[in-house]
């Protein structure tokens, strides 16, 4: 059920229209399956389809309830001893009781219900085990873990992860150069001129690697640069998604920046104030910009704030089907 909502909601938000727009419920956006067979389905507005969604997650919660979340064995316990396999171990990382709840927050905001949206996002945050202390914090070093792989609450583990960043990112499989990102525009994404140096997501050796004018981003360079535990893993939703979220549906200014500032502070960077209600949407955009490099999740962002240009859009060069 959750991962048939998931699916669902990353096919809706990609292909379906904006939401909050006037035609946007009413909009023929997708079929929706929820049976194995090879009837043709006819297509659902978008309003419909998220109903369909979150009625998957609200079945999928119910089924989860006793769901055995365990962010790591007790350390006299092994996967042997226990005869399971890395992927039972990690648990968390699956599609689990808090990746549910997240992705009805992310469902809750598209559809523009930020009361919802607010209260998921904060039962994630505040979600605890058994013992009262909470699954999930606020990681504050990266150095032998870029993808901030505690703070994932669903990701994929890619057997091959490593041959797929060869090809994918290589100028060619026999280089050994990686396609380049200029670095006066990551400098500029990162806010370099501010306070983004400390940034750790941007620090070298620990999110970019840099040359000149140049920059490569770390975080899918998996191989020998962390734990076999981390190594192979693809994030899908991260905690600090549900700070942003609470950043966004929260109506008071200091809270919600509140909520930004504790990421902020968790990766090494000041506190952020508003100055206007643009400056607020402003600076969440930002966070999503630095927080999600290569993941995606900006995109969607952008699409639901029905942006029409970003920092360097248009682009100046031509880009090929490879790249």
């Amino acid at each position: 059920m959750g991962l048939r909502a998931f699916v669902y909601f990353d096919l809706l938000r990609l292909y379906g229209p904006i939401y909050d727009t006037q035609a946007g419920p009413s909009s023929l956006s997708l079929p929706y399956r929820t049976e194995f067979n090879r009837e043709e389905k006819s297509f659902s507005t978008a309003e419909e389809v998220i109903g369909f969604i979150l009625r998957d997650i609200e079945a999928a919660e119910a089924l989860l309830v006793k769901d055995p979340m365990y962010i790591e064995f007790p350390s006299g316990f092994t996967t042997e001893t226990l005869g399971l396999d890395d992927f039972l171990r990690y648990r968390f990382k699956r599609m689990n009781q808090y990746a549910v709840k997240a992705l009805a927050a992310r469902v809750y905001l598209w559809k523009g219900d930020k009361e919802n949206a607010a209260r998921m996002a904060k039962a994630v945050i505040d979600g605890k085990d058994r013992e009262g202390n909470n699954y999930f914090a606020l990681v504050m070093d990266n150095s032998t873990d870029r993808i901030f792989s505690t703070e994932l609450l669903f990701s994929i583990s890619v057997p091959d992860f490593d041959d797929q960043v060869e090809v994918d990112f290589k100028v060619s499989p026999s280089s050994t150069f990686y396609y380049l990102q200029d670095r006066s525009r990551v400098d500029k994404m990162f806010d370099v001129s501010v306070d983004g140096a400390n940034d750790m997501r941007y620090r070298e050796g620990q999110g970019f690697s840099f040359e000149a004018k140049s920059a490569v981003s770390l975080k899918y360079q998996q191989k020998g640069a962390f734990s076999s535990a981390v190594q192979n893993t693809l994030p899908l939703i991260r905690l600090s998604e549900m700070y942003y979220i609470l950043a966004e549906c929260e109506s008071d200014d200091k809270v919600s920046a509140n909520w930004l500032s504790q990421v902020r502070a968790a990766r090494g960077c000041d506190d952020v104030v508003y100055k206007s209600k643009d400056d607020r949407e402003y600076n969440i955009m930002k966070e999503y910009r630095k927080e999600f490099y290569a993941e995606g999740q900006l995109w969607y962002y952008y699409k639901r704030h029905a942006y029409k240009t970003f920092q360097d859009c248009p682009l100046k060069i031509d880009m090929t089907e490879a790249n």
